[in-house]
């Protein structure tokens, strides 16, 4: 299933080992959230803010993180 979190608040939020592959976060506020072990791939971060968000584990192989604010992050062994 294919999810849209446009422009959605969620900063600080968990998204631990989630099926989100092909999602869309265009525009959301995600600052210091964990995508640890999620299954993130083709998914797009348009323009979200990422600052301090970890993906350690998360599955990213197709992302696109264009214009996305990724200051602080951390993909640690992050499978792309």
């Amino acid at each position: 299933m294919v999810y849209s979190f446009f422009g959605a608040s969620l900063a600080g939020s968990s998204f631990f080992g989630a099926s989100l592959a092909g999602s869309s976060f265009f525009g959301a506020s995600l600052a210091g959230s964990s995508f640890f072990g999620a299954s993130l791939a083709g998914s797009s971060f348009f323009g979200a803010s990422l600052a301090g968000s970890s993906f350690f584990g998360a599955s990213l192989a197709g992302s696109s993180f264009f214009g996305a604010s990724l200051a602080g992050s951390s993909t640690l062994s992050g499978i792309f």
